[in-house]
């Protein structure tokens, strides 16, 4: 499976970060600037293909539909997970790229927490029956063992969220981990409330399933190391959200 990371703006630093991650992880990894090198070295070996770029790229004229059908028609990518990250989330290649239904506009920066996200995105979207079930494990695995992703803010708690589930996978008769992930994400990134039914377009989920999901994430507890080194116990929604309130406030009144 490979990762590529296409757009100018990824290689002030982060890029060289996100390669030593994908290659402890056993991943692929290939930094091209523009879509010119995206043309040019992309081709029908890449069975498996997690591509995060970075608008900036599409220029005026150029249509993302128009790369995505390049990419899957010439290129032969039929298992292809594309993750924009924009820095001007109102921009008409983010909203163009949100409208095709594949692809999710996930951050207005293009920065290591947002890096985190764009690659869970991408391994949710890839069929499973074409990626090794070990790249999960060691992805995930390798960030973790990264000093440097304990003090990024976000990222610690969402694979904290993430291993909870992975080792105990059926929560309240959900099973399926590609359904929570997405609703912790959406629970990370959106500031306004938003209806049990926009969880489920999210996630692919049917209603009954979402609501069953959002009740475990308000009562789950787990242990989390605080920046004081003392253990503290957090719900699941803390822990994703930070602000319980935050959620009860968004959710709570819909679900219960």
């Amino acid at each position: 499976m490979k990762v590529i990371l296409l757009g100018e703006s990824f290689k002030e630093g982060v890029h060289k970060q996100v390669a030593k991650w994908c290659r402890a992880a056993g991943l692929e990894f290939l930094f091209l600037p523009n879509l010119l090198s995206l043309i040019e070295k992309v081709d029908y070996s890449y069975t498996a293909t997690i591509l995060i770029i970075d608008l900036e790229v599409i220029g005026p004229g150029q249509k993302p539909r128009d790369v995505i059908k390049f990419l899957i028609a010439e290129k032969g990518l039929a298992n292809l997970a594309v993750i924009p990250v924009s820095r001007n989330l109102h921009s008409e290649a983010a909203i163009e790229l949100f409208r095709l239904g594949v692809v999710d506009v996930i951050s207005d920066s293009a920065d290591e927490n947002s890096f985190f996200i764009a690659m869970a995105r991408g391994l949710q979207q890839l069929k499973r029956p074409f990626a090794h079930p070990d790249h999960y494990d060691r992805f995930y695995e390798s960030i973790q063992a990264h000093q440097g992703v304990q003090s990024s803010g976000h990222a610690p708690q969402i694979w904290q969220v993430f291993d909870f589930f992975k080792s105990e996978p059926c929560v309240q008769g959900v099973n399926r981990l590609e359904y929570v992930w997405p609703i912790l994400l959406e629970l990370m990134r959106e500031d306004e409330p938003v209806p049990i039914s926009n969880l489920a377009i999210a996630s692919g989920a049917p209603l009954s399933t979402v609501t069953r999901i959002v009740k475990s994430l308000s009562q789950k507890e787990i242990v989390v190391v605080t920046p004081d080194r003392r253990d503290k116990r957090r719900t699941l929604v803390e822990i994703s959200c930070d602000v319980k309130e935050r959620i009860i406030n968004k959710f709570y009144k819909e679900v219960l």
